[in-house]
């Protein structure tokens, strides 16, 4: 049998007559994070290579490229994973590998703007010194600021 990739399990996680959902924990989230972090700094790392090597450069003539369109280049590229994964099943790979999952205030999938908002909430959250992050550990409902500003939580789901 095939294994696949699949978003067909995103279902909403809202609690029915059952147990409802448990939020993630923050250090659960954190793990997923540096995990997403790892990821993406090793995609931007091969893009920078494959870029130099397409130009005949080496390592050391990085200063040689572009820096704005190549910066502009990884930073959508970066946010296209935060957002398309978010959006297609509410998981990036760091929260499918730790079990959780982003939804509405509802527990629903979150909408295409949502996404967006959250991804752009989530530099304000990181930038100064990470405190939108550890905002998470303070709140009653485990919610960093940019799941505030983007009405959204962070549950964990059954694997």
């Amino acid at each position: 049998m095939e294994s696949r990739l699949s978003f067909e399990s995103a279902q909403d996680v809202r609690g029915g007559s059952e147990v409802s959902p448990r939020v993630a924990p923050p250090l659960t989230r954190l793990a997923a994070g540096l995990v997403d972090v790892g990821l993406m700094v090793s995609l931007d790392a091969v893009v920078v290579v494959l870029t130099l090597r397409l130009a005949g450069l080496d390592v050391g003539s990085l200063g040689a490229v572009p820096l704005v369109p190549l910066a502009a280049f990884l930073i959508l590229l970066n946010a296209g994973y935060v957002v398309v994964l978010t959006l297609a099943g509410g998981q990036t790979f760091g929260k499918m590998v730790f079990g959780v999952r982003v939804v509405d205030q509802t527990g629903r999938r979150v909408t295409t703007s949502v996404a967006l908002l959250r991804a752009i909430a989530y530099l304000v959250s990181v930038l100064p010194l990470g405190l939108g992050i550890v905002w998470m550990f303070l709140d009653s409902e485990r919610r960093a600021l940019h799941d505030r500003v983007a009405g959204t939580r962070v549950l964990l789901v059954s694997r």
